[in-house]
Protein backbone atom coordinates (compact mmCIF):
# COMPACT_ATOMS: atom_id res chain seq x y z
CA UNK A 1 0.00 0.00 0.00
CA UNK A 2 1.34 3.71 -0.47
CA UNK A 3 0.16 6.61 0.48
CA UNK A 4 -0.10 9.21 -2.00
CA UNK A 5 -1.87 12.14 -0.85
CA UNK A 6 -2.93 13.76 3.16
CA UNK A 7 -5.30 16.25 3.49
CA UNK A 8 -5.70 18.64 7.16
CA UNK A 9 -8.29 20.81 7.88
CA UNK A 10 -10.47 21.92 10.56
CA UNK A 11 -13.93 20.64 8.31
CA UNK A 12 -12.13 17.55 7.12
CA UNK A 13 -9.23 15.48 6.63
CA UNK A 14 -8.42 13.11 4.45
CA UNK A 15 -6.17 10.17 3.07
CA UNK A 16 -5.70 9.08 -0.42
CA UNK A 17 -3.95 5.42 -1.07
CA UNK A 18 -3.37 3.13 -3.94
CA UNK A 19 -3.07 -0.83 -2.87
CA UNK A 20 -1.92 -3.24 -5.52
CA UNK A 21 -3.65 -6.70 -5.68
CA UNK A 22 -1.47 -9.26 -6.82
CA UNK A 23 -1.87 -13.24 -8.06
CA UNK A 24 1.42 -15.09 -7.71
CA UNK A 25 1.01 -16.39 -11.18
CA UNK A 26 0.31 -13.54 -13.07
CA UNK A 27 1.16 -10.80 -10.78
CA UNK A 28 -1.38 -7.49 -10.27
CA UNK A 29 -4.63 -7.87 -11.10
CA UNK A 30 -6.49 -5.37 -9.60
CA UNK A 31 -5.00 -1.62 -8.70
CA UNK A 32 -7.46 0.23 -6.28
CA UNK A 33 -7.37 3.99 -4.81
CA UNK A 34 -8.52 4.27 -1.63
CA UNK A 35 -10.15 8.12 -0.56
CA UNK A 36 -10.94 7.59 3.54
CA UNK A 37 -12.59 11.08 4.23
CA UNK A 38 -12.84 11.40 8.10
CA UNK A 39 -14.62 14.38 9.98
CA UNK A 40 -13.80 15.68 13.25
CA UNK A 41 -16.55 15.05 15.54
CA UNK A 42 -16.38 15.08 19.67
CA UNK A 43 -19.30 12.44 20.50
CA UNK A 44 -18.68 9.63 17.89
CA UNK A 45 -16.17 8.59 14.55
CA UNK A 46 -18.01 9.52 11.55
CA UNK A 47 -15.69 8.12 8.06
CA UNK A 48 -16.75 7.90 4.22
CA UNK A 49 -14.54 5.23 2.14
CA UNK A 50 -14.55 5.61 -1.37
CA UNK A 51 -12.69 2.88 -3.57
CA UNK A 52 -12.26 2.62 -7.31
CA UNK A 53 -10.62 -1.05 -8.11
CA UNK A 54 -9.16 -1.04 -12.05
CA UNK A 55 -8.81 -4.18 -13.89
CA UNK A 56 -4.98 -3.78 -14.86
CA UNK A 57 -4.78 -7.05 -16.82
CA UNK A 58 -5.93 -7.57 -20.98
CA UNK A 59 -7.90 -10.02 -19.56
CA UNK A 60 -12.02 -9.79 -18.25
CA UNK A 61 -12.07 -10.49 -14.66
CA UNK A 62 -14.88 -13.02 -13.81
CA UNK A 63 -16.37 -12.73 -9.83
CA UNK A 64 -17.75 -16.26 -9.65
CA UNK A 65 -21.50 -16.30 -7.38
CA UNK A 66 -20.50 -16.57 -3.48
CA UNK A 67 -21.49 -15.86 -0.04
CA UNK A 68 -18.07 -13.90 0.43
CA UNK A 69 -16.83 -11.23 -0.96
CA UNK A 70 -17.14 -7.35 -1.48
CA UNK A 71 -16.28 -5.32 2.05
CA UNK A 72 -16.01 -7.02 5.05
CA UNK A 73 -16.10 -6.24 9.22
CA UNK A 74 -14.29 -8.35 11.35
CA UNK A 75 -15.36 -7.85 14.90
CA UNK A 76 -13.58 -7.80 18.47
CA UNK A 77 -11.90 -11.25 19.64
CA UNK A 78 -14.13 -10.60 22.95
CA UNK A 79 -17.04 -11.32 20.62
CA UNK A 80 -16.07 -14.67 18.99
CA UNK A 81 -16.98 -17.81 20.68
CA UNK A 82 -14.27 -19.62 19.60
CA UNK A 83 -11.62 -17.12 20.79
CA UNK A 84 -10.98 -18.82 24.68
CA UNK A 85 -8.60 -16.49 25.44
CA UNK A 86 -10.98 -13.64 24.64
CA UNK A 87 -14.30 -14.49 24.16
CA UNK A 88 -16.38 -12.27 26.67
CA UNK A 89 -19.97 -11.93 24.85
CA UNK A 90 -21.64 -12.53 21.64
CA UNK A 91 -22.13 -9.26 19.12
CA UNK A 92 -25.18 -8.36 17.66
CA UNK A 93 -26.36 -7.56 14.47
CA UNK A 94 -29.23 -5.18 13.11
CA UNK A 95 -29.73 -4.42 9.70
CA UNK A 96 -31.83 -1.44 8.22
CA UNK A 97 -34.55 -3.96 7.47
CA UNK A 98 -34.85 -4.70 11.25
CA UNK A 99 -33.41 -8.16 10.58
CA UNK A 100 -31.09 -9.37 13.83
CA UNK A 101 -27.97 -11.61 13.93
CA UNK A 102 -27.39 -14.68 12.04
CA UNK A 103 -30.79 -14.23 10.51
CA UNK A 104 -29.39 -11.31 8.48
CA UNK A 105 -27.61 -14.05 6.10
CA UNK A 106 -27.77 -13.66 2.66
CA UNK A 107 -30.25 -10.85 2.88
CA UNK A 108 -30.10 -6.91 1.84
CA UNK A 109 -29.44 -4.00 3.61
CA UNK A 110 -28.91 -0.84 3.36
CA UNK A 111 -26.85 -0.09 6.24
CA UNK A 112 -25.39 -2.97 8.74
CA UNK A 113 -24.99 -2.18 12.49
CA UNK A 114 -22.52 -4.57 14.87
CA UNK A 115 -21.90 -3.92 18.41
CA UNK A 116 -21.14 -5.97 21.82
CA UNK A 117 -19.27 -5.64 25.31
CA UNK A 118 -16.10 -4.56 24.97
CA UNK A 119 -13.99 -3.93 28.10
CA UNK A 120 -17.16 -4.25 30.08
CA UNK A 121 -18.31 -1.10 27.94
CA UNK A 122 -20.64 -1.50 24.75
CA UNK A 123 -19.33 0.02 21.48
CA UNK A 124 -19.86 -0.33 17.76
CA UNK A 125 -19.74 -0.04 14.17
CA UNK A 126 -22.25 0.97 11.47
CA UNK A 127 -21.48 0.61 7.67
CA UNK A 128 -23.62 2.53 5.27
CA UNK A 129 -23.91 1.33 1.97
CA UNK A 130 -23.77 3.90 -0.65
CA UNK A 131 -27.26 3.84 -2.98
CA UNK A 132 -24.19 4.90 -5.73
CA UNK A 133 -23.30 1.10 -4.92
CA UNK A 134 -23.30 -2.15 -7.73
CA UNK A 135 -26.58 -4.38 -6.50
CA UNK A 136 -27.88 -1.88 -3.92
CA UNK A 137 -29.40 -2.82 -1.38
CA UNK A 138 -26.34 -5.38 -1.70
CA UNK A 139 -26.68 -8.39 -0.01
CA UNK A 140 -24.93 -9.33 2.97
CA UNK A 141 -22.94 -12.69 4.21
CA UNK A 142 -23.03 -12.79 8.15
CA UNK A 143 -21.08 -15.35 9.77
CA UNK A 144 -23.38 -17.82 11.68
CA UNK A 145 -20.50 -17.87 14.68
CA UNK A 146 -17.48 -15.38 14.33
CA UNK A 147 -18.06 -11.69 14.37
CA UNK A 148 -17.85 -11.13 10.93
CA UNK A 149 -20.22 -9.53 8.43
CA UNK A 150 -19.70 -8.32 4.96
CA UNK A 151 -21.27 -6.15 2.25
CA UNK A 152 -21.03 -9.30 -0.88
CA UNK A 153 -22.61 -8.70 -4.33
CA UNK A 154 -21.77 -11.71 -5.72
CA UNK A 155 -24.30 -13.20 -3.61
CA UNK A 156 -26.78 -12.21 -6.00
CA UNK A 157 -24.88 -13.86 -9.52
CA UNK A 158 -21.47 -13.49 -11.19
CA UNK A 159 -20.13 -10.23 -12.53
CA UNK A 160 -16.62 -8.87 -14.39
CA UNK A 161 -14.55 -6.29 -14.60
CA UNK A 162 -13.68 -5.88 -18.03
CA UNK A 163 -9.51 -4.95 -18.92
CA UNK A 164 -9.16 -1.20 -17.82
CA UNK A 165 -12.45 -1.02 -16.39
CA UNK A 166 -13.28 0.38 -13.39
CA UNK A 167 -15.66 -1.42 -9.91
CA UNK A 168 -16.15 1.50 -7.68
CA UNK A 169 -18.12 2.02 -4.08
CA UNK A 170 -18.78 3.76 -1.92
CA UNK A 171 -19.26 3.33 2.28
CA UNK A 172 -19.74 5.39 5.32
CA UNK A 173 -18.63 4.02 9.11
CA UNK A 174 -20.55 5.55 12.40
CA UNK A 175 -18.66 4.51 15.23
CA UNK A 176 -19.87 5.24 18.42
CA UNK A 177 -20.27 4.04 22.12
CA UNK A 178 -23.33 2.42 23.63
CA UNK A 179 -26.21 0.40 21.83
CA UNK A 180 -26.86 1.94 18.39
CA UNK A 181 -30.58 3.50 17.83
CA UNK A 182 -31.55 2.44 14.31
CA UNK A 183 -33.79 5.60 14.52
CA UNK A 184 -30.56 7.97 14.43
CA UNK A 185 -28.50 5.31 12.06
CA UNK A 186 -31.81 6.09 9.82
CA UNK A 187 -31.22 9.58 10.19
CA UNK A 188 -27.83 8.86 9.24
CA UNK A 189 -28.15 7.24 6.48
CA UNK A 190 -31.23 9.95 5.02
CA UNK A 191 -28.94 12.66 5.44
CA UNK A 192 -25.77 10.88 3.50
CA UNK A 193 -27.60 9.25 0.65
CA UNK A 194 -31.03 11.52 0.33
CA UNK A 195 -29.14 13.18 -2.68
CA UNK A 196 -29.23 10.07 -4.88
CA UNK A 197 -32.33 8.90 -3.57
CA UNK A 198 -34.12 11.73 -4.79
CA UNK A 199 -32.49 11.45 -8.20
CA UNK A 200 -32.99 7.71 -8.37
CA UNK A 201 -36.92 8.27 -7.97
CA UNK A 202 -37.14 11.10 -10.93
Amino acid sequence: MEIVDIIQGPVVGQIKTVLSHKSHQFGEVLREKWTLTIYPLAEYFLFDLESEQQNTTPDTLFLNTYHYGGLGFRGSGQWNIDDSKNFKSRWNILTSEGIKDSAANASHARWVAAWGELDAAIAGVTVFNHPGNFRYPQAIRVHPIMPYWAFSPVVDGQFYISPGAYYKSRFRYYVHEGQPSADVIETFFKLWAAPDVAARNR
